[in-house]
């Protein structure tokens, strides 16, 4: 039997800039090695935030497909520029499935008309993974644009699978008639269930440990300030992710990165701290990464993640490096409870001390609790890919 081609229709795995030539055929180019802000900035308006790089590259790895003729398409900015009908036309002669990795759909500011023309058009199965709200679980459906109800409604009329994030979202959706929606969790963390299974505690004592951490150091004064009066004497290494894009924050032709090794410049970010913020951070050094493979082996190289990231977590575990999270949204809160992720709030982690808090969190008991929960939410999201004609690249 062959392989179903898949089409991966949300943000593309990978921070590729695309080839708009017109010859078929024809493979993206990696970016430049220029480690300026606007060459980071153009790459990464590709994938857009690190969290949808993290869930799409799980996505387009977990599935068996015929890898020739599956592909990644930006979905709701291409219904934007091409004509939906002719969209619908090559989704349903070229494809198989249709999978949207999503993450924070569920909110303001957005506008899917042409989307959804596509998405009831299309005779392709539709299979969604991830969705979640980005609004606060308080907000009537009434208060969204009329487009994002009316691609909840299609997805929960049409979708073989109508994937969604964690109960949180899955409950709003019931609140509010969407009755299909299943929480299945983000695909990210199915991608190496067994580093998940075969968690250890840290070896060491919590002030021998190397931590890798990330937050909001340039986007939210008063938790950077938190989270680095945390990791003050640790000798943290700290993720940056799109806080390099605060306005105002870095001349376009700074050079931030050593694009080689991945490090971004300490000096430069400390110093912009200083003065947008007027405190300078404990960290040791700072990394900025636009490649999966890098993220990883550089978290591989770490004791432990402690931070304010949902993905940054992820990226530790997918090492089998034991990890706990602060809970600043509802996305951190509503995923790490349904994982059973280690989890804290930022002020009672300061107050703790980051000895007491590893000691807390990342200790046998917490990490057999994930290791337990996990097992049954990887079960159920592989039961419920399977159902809907998808099979996995690797046997768990």
């Amino acid at each position: 039997m062959p392989l179903p081609r898949i089409c991966f229709g949300w943000r593309p795995a990978h921070a590729h800039l695309p080839y708009r030539g017109g010859m078929p055929g024809v493979g993206m180019l990696p970016r430049m090695p220029d480690g300026t802000l606007g060459a980071l900035r153009r790459s990464y308006a590709v994938a857009g935030n690190r969290g949808y790089l993290v869930i799409g590259e799980a996505a387009g790895r977990l599935f068996a497909c015929d890898r020739e003729e599956s592909g990644f398409v930006d979905l709701p900015r291409l219904a934007n520029d091409v004509d939906p009908n002719e969209l619908v036309r090559w989704l349903d002669a070229l494809f198989d499935f249709l999978v949207l990795p999503t993450a924070y759909e569920i909110g303001m500011g957005v506008d899917y008309t042409r989307l959804v023309e596509v998405l009831a058009a299309i005779r392709t199965p539709i299979v969604t993974l991830g969705l979640g709200l980005a609004c606060d679980p308080q907000t009537p459906l009434a208060a969204l644009p009329t487009s994002v109800v009316d691609l909840l409604s299609v997805l929960d009329r049409r979708a073989a699978l109508f994937g969604v994030r964690a109960d949180v979202t899955c409950d709003w959706l019931h609140r509010h008639g969407f009755s299909r929606a299943v929480a299945l969790g983000c695909p990210s963390l199915h991608l190496y269930p067994h580093k998940i299974l075969h968690l250890e505690p840290p070896a060491a004592p919590p002030d021998e440990l190397t931590y890798f951490t990330g937050g909001y150091l340039l986007r939210d004064r008063e938790r950077g300030r938190a989270l680095s009066q945390l990791f003050a004497g640790a000798g943290a290494t700290y993720v940056m992710q799109d806080e390099l894009f605060v306005d105002g924050a870095f001349r376009e032709d700074a050079v931030l990165l050593d694009d080689a090794r991945h490090e971004a410049d300490a000096a430069q970010i400390n110093e912009t701290v200083e003065r947008l913020h007027f405190y300078r951070p404990s960290f040791a050094q700072y990394r900025y990464f636009d490649n999966l493979d890098a993220w990883r082996a550089c978290a591989a190289a770490h004791d432990a993640f402690v931070g304010d990231r949902f993905h940054g977590s992820v990226v530790a575990l997918q090492t089998g490096v034991p990890a706990a999270l602060f809970l600043k949204d509802v996305r951190a809160r509503e995923l790490s409870e349904f994982y059973d992720i280690p989890r804290l709030e930022l002020h009672d982690a300061v107050a703790a001390g980051l000895a007491a808090t590893v000691d807390r969190s990342l200790s046998k008991a917490p990490i057999a609790r994930l290791q337990a929960t996990f097992a049954e939410r990887h079960e159920t999201f592989v039961r419920a890919l399977t159902a809907c004609g998808l099979a996995f690249a690797v046997r768990s």
